[in-house]
């Protein structure tokens, strides 16, 4: 499984999902860091979002599973940390 996150410095609380789960692949995107923001923004327009933070779930297989979506209040620290120890098997 491979989570990628676009965050800000708003939302650096995210970062910590890494360590709550070391056994999964994180990849993160700064969407205020000029480097990251072009993937940033490819990743939110591709699964249609445009505020941050956003989450995104991967399977093994690179087909997205699962995402969080900010528009309507799911992309929070709690709400993937909850999703993960329910789904992650």
């Amino acid at each position: 499984m491979t989570i990628k996150v676009v965050y800000n410095n708003k939302f650096s609380n995210l970062l910590n999902l890494k360590f709550d789960f070391p056994n999964i692949k994180f990849i993160f995107y700064n969407d205020k860091y000029y480097k990251e923001q072009k993937k940033a923004i490819l990743l939110k327009a591709g699964l249609g979002t445009k505020l941050t933070p956003f989450c995104v779930l991967y399977n093994k297989d690179n087909i997205p599973v699962k995402c969080f979506y900010t528009e309507v209040k799911e992309c929070t620290y709690e709400t993937i940390k909850k999703y993960l120890n329910e789904n992650n098997k």
